[in-house]
């Protein structure tokens, strides 16, 4: 008997293949996966843009705020005694030294320290800035700043230095050839006039000597998004833990008027002689948010409205003010910074 061998099952000899639904469920499936890595790489990618955005600015707002103290912290009157009439004019101004009657003997520089609100202290603005904000402060410094190579090496030269918070754009600070819109942005406003340029000793009294270099245009920003510059002048905490003895408005002026009081008469504490403390405060915003609330030309009113009716007289209240400045900050969701410490003066010699 012949057997004739047939194959197995035809169907077993060939492997399943996918339906059209499950084909369907997989490219689903796949396009989700696809979609949430793609959602989690843009939004890695966005906060890692803003992270980096504000570590720019903050370290070049740090940077700033480190190059100010150290130049603050050398500031000088290079104070002398001398003697002083009944009229209370020092033999130096005296107009007829032959017939001049010493009747006192006080402090006198020929140099000058001065800060304040910076809306009184600015009176022209330098060119592109629109509007200034809280304080101001200029001063006198051996920089070695001058406009002539020759005196390069003589690193005691004085000049006039000075810092403020203001609006305005970077025309000023862009190459000529460049045709880029103007990036309007509260900064740090650094005064630095060379040595050649320092009238200080043309002038027994007033602050043309700050005020003309701004107005010629001898300013420069340092830092961008700068809302803030708080200046304190004080004593030690030990000393003065109110810190009001010297100023309790936050202003201060070497050459303010000569009102001597008391028995025997005595120059005011702040007469020709430096504060032997300063605390200094910047407050600044991230780039962030400096972009969300650009309005041009036009300080943003956020802003504005975050500053009102903050450090303007009375010292008392800087911790309060600090903290409401913060939470209306916080309110508008601005990311913000704030960089804070007490500067020794070197060249102080107080005496109350």
């Amino acid at each position: 008997m012949r057997f004739k061998w047939q194959p197995a099952d035809r169907q077993a000899t060939h492997p399943a293949a996918f339906t059209l639904l499950e084909v369907l469920a997989a490219v689903t499936l796949l396009a989700m996966i696809l979609v949430m890595t793609g959602s989690i790489i843009s939004s890695s990618s966005r906060a890692w843009r803003q992270a980096n955005a504000k570590i720019e600015t903050f370290q070049d707002a740090r940077a700033a705020f480190d190059v100010m103290t150290a130049r603050l912290s050398r500031a000088t009157l290079n104070t002398y005694w001398d003697y002083y009439d009944s009229s209370r004019k020092p033999f130096r101004l005296s107009s007829s030294p032959s017939t001049f009657v010493p009747d006192q003997y006080g402090r006198y520089s020929d140099l000058h320290f001065l800060c304040g609100p910076a809306s009184s202290l600015i009176t022209g603005m330098p060119p592109g800035i629109s509007a200034v904000a809280t304080q101001a402060i200029f001063f006198i410094a051996p920089t070695g700043l001058s406009s002539n190579a020759d005196y390069s090496a003589l690193p005691g030269l004085l000049s006039a230095c000075g810092y403020f918070v203001a609006f305005g754009d970077d025309d000023a600070s862009k190459p000529g050839f460049l045709s880029t819109p103007s990036r309007y942005r509260w900064r740090l406003m650094e005064l630095s006039a060379p040595a050649e340029k320092l009238s200080v000793f043309t002038s027994s009294s007033g602050d043309s000597w700050a005020t003309t270099p701004l107005s010629q245009g001898q300013v420069r920003a340092v830092a961008e998004n700068v809302i803030a510059l708080i200046v304190w002048p004080r004593l030690s905490t030990q000393d003065d833990a109110a810190g009001t003895q010297i100023s309790d408005d936050y202003t201060y002026d070497s050459r303010t008027a000569d009102a001597w009081s008391g028995t025997p008469p005595r120059q005011p504490a702040q007469a020709h002689q430096l504060p032997p403390n300063l605390q200094l405060t910047l407050v600044v915003i991230d780039e962030i948010s400096a972009k969300r609330i650009d309005k041009g030309q036009a300080p943003p009113a956020e802003i504005t409205a975050a500053l009102a009716g903050l450090f303007a007289n009375d010292v008392t209240q800087y911790a309060s003010d600090l903290k409401k400045l913060q939470d209306r900050l916080a309110d508008k969701n601005i990311g913000f910074r704030v960089f804070s410490t007490t500067v020794s003066l070197r060249e102080s010699k107080w005496s109350p």
